[in-house]
């Protein structure tokens, strides 16, 4: 399922303000058809809103930054003890096919009861065989591990622009301090694009990842089956280096606020994936 789509129904662009009293504001997209990604769009094909209010677009360009910080996020609690291989391998098809070792930086975070965080590293092979080496057991922190690894994707570089956090869970917790409230306000605030995965059928946890990507433009990916691994991996791969940069300006507002983005565009054919909430910087 896509998180965060809206198909292109609507145009026009509100006017820009005096540039003078505006703040420059920057989010990322896909743009997405049914033979892949549209990295042509322009300014006047879109139409943005900032908590309802029209805003007016800047630019519109195809992100250039190559390199991605990133996490992810194992699940080794006792409740995807059914299904942990096939989560297994949907993580290593993560770091196979959509991590980027000469160019992408990231760390692990395996959680039950309690949380074991990795050093930040380019080793993906690390990474890997400590989830390969990973083994059920215990209760879940899930929004814990969430709120800390958004917390921490904050608190470092300003660069690279791709934030990306890779969730490999039921969604299920019973262990946290943390409220899924605080664990999604710390996600939005990071700026971090959510991807999860969790397998068929739904639990009840699936709500929450629902809503987690799609406040943060990501995906959930549902699945059925060892072959999924792999072409999940690839679409998000895709993806990530198709990401559309749209810059608008807005006026100031209260300090480090959340603003609630509504996209549409009026090229055919054409569907956004964005975030739904951006954090606001004066």
């Amino acid at each position: 399922m896509l998180a965060g789509a809206a198909m292109c129904t609507a145009s026009g662009q509100a006017s820009s303000p005096n540039s003078e009293t505006l703040i420059p504001t920057r989010f990322l997209l896909t743009a997405k058809t049914k033979s892949g990604f549209s990295t042509d769009l322009t300014a006047a094909e879109l139409r943005v809103t900032e908590n309802g209010v029209p805003v007016a677009i800047q630019e519109i360009k195809k992100l250039d930054d190559p390199r991605m910080r990133y996490c992810i996020l194992f699940d080794t609690s006792n409740s995807i003890r059914e299904n942990f291989q096939l989560m297994q391998l949907a993580a290593l098809a993560v770091l196979q096919r959509t991590v980027h070792p000469d160019t992408d930086l990231g760390w692990l975070v395996l959680f039950n009861t309690g949380l074991a965080q990795s050093e930040e590293t380019k080793d993906i092979i690390t990474i890997g065989n400590a989830i390969s080496a990973a083994r059920p057991g215990g209760g879940t922190s899930f929004y814990d591990a969430v709120t800390q690894c958004a917390q921490r994707m904050a608190k470092g570089p300003e660069g690279p622009s791709r934030k990306v956090m890779f969730i490999f869970s039921d969604g299920n917790d019973n262990q946290s301090q943390a409220s899924a409230k605080t664990a999604k306000q710390a996600a939005v605030e990071a700026g971090v694009r959510v991807y999860a995965w969790h397998v068929a059928p739904l639990h009840s946890g699936a709500a929450f990842l629902n809503q987690l990507t799609e406040e943060t433009g990501g995906e959930v990916f549902v699945l059925f089956g060892n072959k999924d691994t792999v072409v999940f991996a690839a679409e998000i791969d895709q993806e990530l280096h198709n990401l559309l940069a749209v810059t608008y300006t807005r006026k100031p507002g209260k300090e480090n606020e959340v603003g609630h983005i509504d996209i549409k565009c009026e090229r055919k054919g054409v569907r956004i994936s964005a975030p739904k909430s951006i954090y606001l910087h004066n």
